[in-house]
C-alpha cells in the first residue's frame, strides 16, 4: 500500500489594529471520495484559521503559500504484521510584507484529517487510515529590529513550520483472526521548520546595520488615538479602536 497526501495553503493579509487580538475563521469542509474502485478511499479536512496579534499594528500582504503532507509506503502479512515506512513533503515561500507599523502576528491553519483507504468483506478485509490534527501552517511574524530603533518598521522576521499530530491505524482480519494496530512515526507527529525559515523579509534586512537614531528622539513625539479600524482578511474583519503616533514618530 503507498499513501499520500498535501495541503496547501495560499493567500494574504491586512492587519490594522491598536489592541492584542485573538480571530478565528472558519474555512469550508472538505470532502472527496478519491477512488471507488478497486480500493475506495476518500478524505476529509474540516480546518479553520487563526490569528493571535500583539498590539497595535499596521501590515499588508502578510501571508505566504505553504504545502505540507506525509506519505506512507508498506505492507502487513499474517506472519510479520505491518511494516511501514514514511516521510514529510514540504515545501513554503513567504511574501514580502508592506509595513506600516511593525508588530507580532501567528497565524495557523489547520484542523482534522481523516484519510481511509479500505477492502473487505465479514470474512476478509484490510482497512489502513490516517486521522489526526494537520496544520501545513502554523507561522509567525516579528520584529527584527527593537521598537526604539528606526528601522523597526524596515525588517520583519517570518517563520513557517508543518505542525502535525497524526495517526496511522491498521486494521485487518481474516476469518476468525484479526489484527489492529496504531504505527507511530516521526513523520505523523511533530513540528517541523520548512525549508529556509526563518526568513527576513525583505530579503537579508537583518543584515543591515541598525540607525542609532530612536523614535524617543525625534522632537515631538508623543503618542495620540484615533477611531479607524480594523484587523482584515479575506472573508472576515475585526475591528478595534485604533492607537496612531505623529508622522516621523
Amino acid at each position: 500500500m503507498d499513501v499520500g497526501l498535501t495541503a496547501k495553503v495560499t493567500g494574504a493579509a491586512r492587519i490594522e489594529t491598536s489592541q492584542d487580538l485573538q480571530c478565528a475563521l472558519g474555512l469550508s469542509k472538505f470532502f472527496k471520495t478519491l477512488t471507488a474502485s478497486p480500493v475506495p478511499i476518500s478524505v476529509s479536512f474540516d480546518a479553520a484559521a487563526q490569528f493571535t496579534i500583539g498590539g497595535g499594528l499596521k501590515i499588508e500582504n502578510v501571508g505566504l503559500t505553504a504545502t505540507g503532507g506525509v506519505r506512507f509506503a508498506g505492507s502487513m502479512t499474517v506472519k510479520n504484521g505491518p511494516s511501514f515506512t514514511g516521510h514529510t513533503i514540504m515545501e513554503a515561500a513567504p511574501l514580502t510584507p508592506k509595513v506600516t507599523k511593525n508588530g507580532s502576528v501567528g497565524f495557523k491553519v489547520g484542523g482534522e484529517l481523516i484519510l481511509g483507504p479500505g477492502v473487505g468483506s465479514t470474512g476478509a478485509g484490510v482497512i489502513a487510515g490516517i486521522s489526526g490534527e494537520l496544520s501545513p501552517l502554523d507561522a509567525s511574524l516579528k520584529p527584527y529590529h527593537s521598537e526604539q530603533d528606526s528601522q523597526f518598521n524596515n525588517c520583519t522576521i517570518a517563520a513557517a513550520a508543518f505542525t502535525r499530530s497524526l495517526g496511522l491505524v491498521v486494521k485487518a482480519w481474516l476469518s476468525k483472526w484479526s489484527f489492529s494496530q496504531k504505527i507511530s512515526s516521526d513523520a505523523l507527529t511533530g513540528s517541523t521548520p520548512y525549508g529556509g525559515s526563518p526568513w527576513s523579509l525583505p530579503k537579508d534586512c537583518d543584515k543591515n546595520t541598525p540607525s542609532r537614531q530612536t523614535r524617543s528622539s525625534v522632537p515631538g513625539c508623543r503618542r495620540s488615538r484615533t477611531r479607524r479600524s480594523v484587523a482584515q482578511t479575506s472573508g472576515a474583519t475585526w475591528t478595534a479602536s485604533c492607537r496612531a503616533r505623529r508622522p516621523g514618530c
